[in-house]
């Protein structure tokens, strides 16, 4: 819970997407690229910032939208499973 008190020092992020688009990993470029895993109606998305804050390369990224899914770390690479990207403006107040 946010309180009142908490109110003035908090910072609001919104992301707006452009459409994604199908891709394959190699196509993904770390700070650009956002992510999304769709699999059998499975679907985990992660922000273009993510792997940055996070300090991951492309793997961990993969493996983190995997379990971002609900599915296992390898999920990503899986014949059934599609990857899509997208790119985001970040609007902060």
């Amino acid at each position: 819970d946010l309180s009142v008190d908490e109110l003035q020092s908090i910072t609001i992020d919104v992301t707006v997407l452009t459409v994604p688009m199908e891709t394959t990993p190699d196509q993904v470029i770390l700070g650009r690229d956002g992510l999304i895993l769709d699999w059998r109606g499975y679907r985990g998305l992660l922000l273009p910032q993510v792997p940055l804050e996070q300090g991951w390369d492309l793997k961990e990224y993969l493996e983190g939208l995997s379990m971002k899914t609900g599915l296992p770390p390898n999920a990503w690479s899986w014949d059934d499973s599609r990857l899509y990207s997208f790119q985001g403006t970040i609007y902060s107040e």
